[in-house]
């Protein structure tokens, strides 16, 4: 064994379809909070209300 195949980087592995899709889900879910803050912060609390309101009564 030579000297320099200690010191050798690594095999780095690339990224499998499940972590893509989790990650991809993971910052839907982050960029749905982020909306939810910004419109908390401008709307007040009713905006919820009636979007949650509005989204039940569309349901049927």
């Amino acid at each position: 064994m030579h000297a320099d195949d200690a010191r050798a980087p690594r095999d780095f592995r690339q990224p499998s379809a499940a972590r893509a899709v989790a990650l991809l889900l993971g910052g839907l879910a982050l960029m749905l909070v982020a909306a939810g803050v910004v419109l908390w912060s401008t709307r007040g609390a009713a905006i919820f209300t009636d979007m949650l309101s509005a989204a039940v009564a569309w349901c049927f």
